[in-house]
């Protein structure tokens, strides 16, 4: 219960380390959302993403705006006169006939504006050279139906805009040719005045030579497709078709009358062949069969068989079998089989004669039938070229009547007519294009570019699985954030980067400790804790590097601190020092040596190390002895801070042994290199057991990266303000106060037996 009430302290203590240090860096445990800064620094840190999109979208924006092809729009204004000028109007008694009087009528001028009929009339009045030149800006575009034509063109690029309150239309087209452009813009105005000329006598004059033409190409047409009929009469000599296919016909239905009889007759003997056969084969006597036994010869010896075995069943009663009389009435029988047996063979014969001739019967008709199908099918075809040629002669000749009536009811019109309609504009010739508009097509490529780059880092960040940020491991992995470290020179050895701290070789890192050192001790629990475990998720996430330079952290502090080299399986503390030891907890637990024996004095000032020379079998099984559970009560009595390297949580499960005897854990996270998943399955099992988990220190960030992340976290503007001890020279806390400065607040006194044993008992 004890315990539990410090678990709940230390997580009090903890909540607030989102603002630990006077500092706040944006987060605190427990928040579940990001906020606008955090996705800045997510921005920032993609921001080559962001450039290379917007200049890619930026660039060809550009190119295409301006290799597109420009745009030319002309357009005319045309009234719609609310009244028939013409003064043959009024005698004609039609003149409400011509009123633009509601909205209705004005919409009715404005749809046919916009029918195909008056692109059809303009489509017309392009021809040669000019059709040419419309089209030639088209001639490479292919939809889905083909390439375009004149009349997809025309309706694509024309624009009705009536005038609000008026009756006045804007017509406007648009062109790659600004000539063009203004040419069928008239045209279409002029189309239109055309028609509101409705019986005008120019109008009625151009219909009617345009009626005349298409007449004359009609009546050319109906000469060839009659020309063609009769060739096609010719060529497959069908002269009559309907006398054909009626010969045809009558001999298929004939055919088919004698089809029927010979299957008939053939199913009837096929059944009687059939009877025969089956008696045969099961040696029944043939005349058991109805139609051979009413053949009369047939009925005539069956009669004088009975006979004759009645008088040879009549004379058996009187004599014996050997008498002349029975011999002789047998001999009668014997006879009278013989007679009916060649009765019947001859009966069987002729029935397998009139088999065999049925069905030649039956092949021969169903062979004239196939003739004659084929026959039929041959006229079939004949008559379906010759309809289709004689459709096409009909509805040729109807088009030709119906441009004859036509071109008559035109030429009989003499009516005077006025235009309904007038140019007010006529459509210019445009200096400058439409289309591309630059400021608009440059100012969506700006947007557009800026969009997609924002929108793909955010997805390249969201992707990321990655810890890198303090949102990952407060929110995340679930654990508070004690500092960063950030990278340390590869070229250094490593005694010289397990010495970083002490040396002061980079004054960001030994800073970066400190806060470290100071975040841990600002809760109770964490200011009190003598045994602290580094461990990490995987390893060569730094742990070795972060256990080392917090006990010298430590050291620093004027206390004195020992650090174990738990990580039995791969031991690297004393390698890290440059240290090659002789002896180590091996010998400690397997052979004779001492503890002071085993641990090397003053590697640093106040700071020792316990190292493990060798990998023992069974490390689980060490750690979980009750000689190593004495160690440490033994290494409580002499230190003041104990810091044990143990092995990754999530490679091997060691340091959950450690759990029940240390005071609390830090938990190293190597950035952007662990994943998020298994860094926060890893802090699960450490926050199965009762022992805290101080937080988690962030290792191996560049200077760049911490500028992204990080920059609210320290100001490095004071990197430089230490106590020194000469010009250029700083000097340490410890040296200033000595090694024999007081024990810090709240640590117990070295060597006080009393209450390490009971600290210690609490815990086990």
């Amino acid at each position: 219960m004890a315990k539990q009430e410090k678990r709940n302290s230390y997580g009090d203590g903890y909540g607030g380390y989102g603002n630990y240090g006077g500092g706040d860096y944006g987060y605190e445990v427990g928040q579940s959302h990001r906020s606008l800064s955090d996705y800045l620094i997510l921005l920032r840190e993609r921001i080559w993403y962001i450039v290379i999109i917007f200049l890619v979208v930026a660039t060809g924006t550009t190119l295409y705006t301006f290799r597109k092809t420009k745009i030319y729009t002309s357009g005319a204004m045309v009234e719609i006169l609310r009244t028939d000028p013409k003064p043959m109007a009024r005698m004609a008694g039609d003149l409400d006939n011509n009123q633009i009087r509601t909205a209705e009528d004005l919409n009715t001028e404005i749809n046919f504006l916009n029918s195909g009929k008056l692109i059809e009339a303009v489509n017309k009045r392009l021809t040669g050279a000019e059709r040419q030149a419309f089209m030639e800006p088209y001639q490479d575009t292919i939809t889905f139906s083909g390439p375009l034509t004149p009349l997809e063109v025309l309706g694509r690029n024309r624009e009705i805009k009536p005038a609000r309150m008026s009756l006045n239309v804007y017509i406007s087209y648009s062109h790659p040719s600004a000539a063009i452009a203004a040419d069928v813009a008239n045209m279409f105005a002029e189309e239109y005045v055309a028609y509101s000329l409705n019986r005008g006598l120019e109008r009625t004059i151009k219909a009617v030579e345009d009626l005349r033409r298409e007449a004359e190409t009609k009546k050319q047409k109906v000469d060839e497709l009659e020309a063609e009929l009769a060739q096609y009469r010719r060529e497959n000599n069908a002269v009559s078709i309907e006398q054909s296919e009626n010969v045809a016909l009558s001999e298929l239905q004939s055919i088919t009358a004698r089809l029927n009889a010979a299957e008939a007759e053939y199913s009837s003997v096929e059944a009687q062949w059939e009877l025969v056969q089956q008696y045969r084969e099961e040696g029944r006597p043939l005349w058991d069969l109805d139609f051979i036994s009413a053949r009369p010869l047939v009925q005539d010896l069956l009669a004088r068989r009975a006979n004759a075995l009645i008088n040879l069943s009549t004379l058996a009663k009187r004599y014996r079998e050997k008498h002349p009389v029975m011999i002789e009435a047998a001999q009668n029988l014997n006879q009278v089989n013989a007679e009916l047996m060649r009765a019947v063979e001859t009966a069987t014969a002729s029935i397998e004669a009139n088999y065999q001739r049925a069905r030649k019967n039956l092949v021969s008709a169903e062979k004239a039938l196939d003739k004659s199908n084929e026959k039929m099918l041959d006229l079939a075809e004949i008559r379906t070229g010759y309809n289709s040629i004689l459709r096409d002669f009909e509805v040729a000749q109807m088009n030709y009547q119906q441009l004859i009536s036509q071109l008559a009811a035109r030429e009989a019109e003499t009516s005077w007519k006025t235009a309904q309609a007038e140019i007010v504009d006529r459509a210019p010739i445009p200096m400058n294009p439409s289309s591309p508009n630059i400021p608009l097509n440059l100012a969506l490529g700006v947007v557009g570019g800026l969009g997609l780059g924002v929108g793909f880092a955010l997805g390249l960040a969201f992707l990321d699985n990655r810890v890198k940020s303090a949102y990952d491991v407060e929110e995340m992995v679930g654990i508070p954030l004690l500092g960063i470290v950030p990278k340390i020179d590869r070229r250094l050895s490593s005694a010289d980067r397990a010495r970083a701290v002490a040396t002061n070789l980079d004054s960001k890192v030994t800073e970066s400790f400190r806060t470290i050192h100071s975040s841990i001790s600002l809760s109770d629990e964490g200011k009190l804790a003598q045994v602290i475990a580094v461990t990490s998720t995987l390893p060569a996430e730094g742990k070795s590097f972060i256990a080392t330079n917090l006990a010298l952290t430590f050291a620093g502090q004027g206390q004195r601190t020992l650090i174990v080299d738990c990580d039995m399986r791969l031991p690297n503390v004393a390698k890290s020092f440059g240290i090659k030891p002789k002896s180590g907890m091996y010998d400690f637990f397997f052979g004779d040596k001492t503890l002071d024996d085993v641990i090397i004095k003053e590697v640093t000032p106040n700071c020792d190390i316990l190292p493990t020379e060798r990998a023992p079998d069974n490390p689980t099984q060490v750690l979980n002895s009750v000689e190593f559970e004495q160690l440490l009560i033994q290494l409580r009595h002499r230190y003041h801070k104990i810091v044990i390297d143990s092995p990754p949580v999530g490679a091997v499960s060691d340091t959950l042994c450690l759990l029940p005897l240390i005071d609390g854990v830090v938990f190293v996270l190597k950035f952007n290199d662990v994943k998020k998943k298994a860094a926060k399955s890893a802090v699960k099992h450490l926050n199965e057991s009762e022992t805290p988990v101080f937080g988690a220190v962030m290792n191996a960030i560049s200077a760049k990266m911490s500028n992204y992340y990080y920059s609210h976290y320290y100001d490095y503007s004071y990197h430089d303000y230490y106590y020194t001890k000469g010009p250029g020279e700083r000097q340490t806390l410890s040296e200033k106060t000595g090694a024999s400065a007081p024990t810090p607040s709240g640590q117990a006194p070295i060597g006080d037996p009393e209450e390490q044993g009971e600290k210690q008992s609490e815990r086990v």
